[in-house]
């Protein structure tokens, strides 16, 4: 089951090359990145194998960006990312280890310390952030 990374950038910056760089390196063949880029076109990054580029015409902001992401992605695992964001080494194998647990259903968010948290798998009816019991990774 392929990961579809989505990225919503205004700015293009290093970091966000960076992003990039790094999700490739990492990924497998089934995921893809999606770049959906706000307002000017890109035009220093070319689209590849697991990378596609999708240019708004104008700046709609990032959660207009998100979700044509996501209407475009080819996955069901759908991972939103900040276009500013350096994420860690060991990231996409813990995403694939909490798959590994059937508990994709549901929003998670990684601590600076590399601790997984979950918030209510239950269509939020409960708006708690609650710690995954076992450590992953």
């Amino acid at each position: 089951m392929g990961i579809s990374f989505i990225i919503s950038c205004l700015n293009f910056t290093d970091i966000t090359e960076k992003l990039i760089k790094f999700l490739l390196k990492y990924m497998k063949d089934e995921d893809e990145i999606i770049l959906v880029k706000d307002g000017e076109p890109l035009q220093n990054l070319v689209p590849s194998f697991n990378l596609r580029i999708i240019n708004l015409n104008r700046v709609y902001g990032p959660s207009f960006a998100r979700n044509v992401g996501a209407k475009n992605s080819l996955n069901e695992i759908l991972v939103f990312i900040d276009s500013d964001v350096i994420l860690k080494n060991n990231f996409i194998n813990k995403l694939r280890k909490i798959g590994e647990g059937e508990i994709w259903q549901g929003v998670y968010s990684f601590d600076r310390k590399g601790n997984v948290y979950e918030l209510s798998r239950a269509v939020f009816k409960e708006y708690s952030l609650s710690k995954v019991k076992e450590p992953i990774g």
